[in-house]
């Protein structure tokens, strides 16, 4: 998951151009994938995490509240953040993220 959210982040910050150079590079790669199938749950978990950081929110830190990335479009509804108060190594935080996207979704 370290690699959406690091390819989230610069997509968030260099806009489509870098997405679409990432695609037409790596896209045939199966650590890719979450770029090519917008529908799967990485790739749900990617778009939300582009337009996250984008708005500005932090890796460890976003906006709870449902949200719209288009008007009239689907409400997304942001993972809870995590609960730092009993650890707060990486190994939790890796373990926590690839929880939260089963928990993202588009409605």
């Amino acid at each position: 998951l370290y690699l959406i959210d690091r390819t989230a982040r610069y997509v968030a910050k260099d806009g489509p151009q870098l997405e679409n150079v990432i695609i037409q590079r790596e896209g045939g790669k199966p650590e890719f994938n979450f770029m090519v199938n917008p529908f799967s749950a990485e790739g749900v978990y990617y778009r939300w995490r582009a337009y996250s950081f984008a708005m500005g929110d932090r890796e460890r830190k976003w906006r709870m509240k449902p949200f719209q990335m288009t008007p009239n479009g689907p409400f997304w509804v942001p993972p809870n953040e995590p609960d730092y108060s009993s650890s707060d190594s990486d190994d939790d935080f890796e373990i926590y993220r690839k929880n939260s996207i089963d928990s993202v979704k588009s409605s």
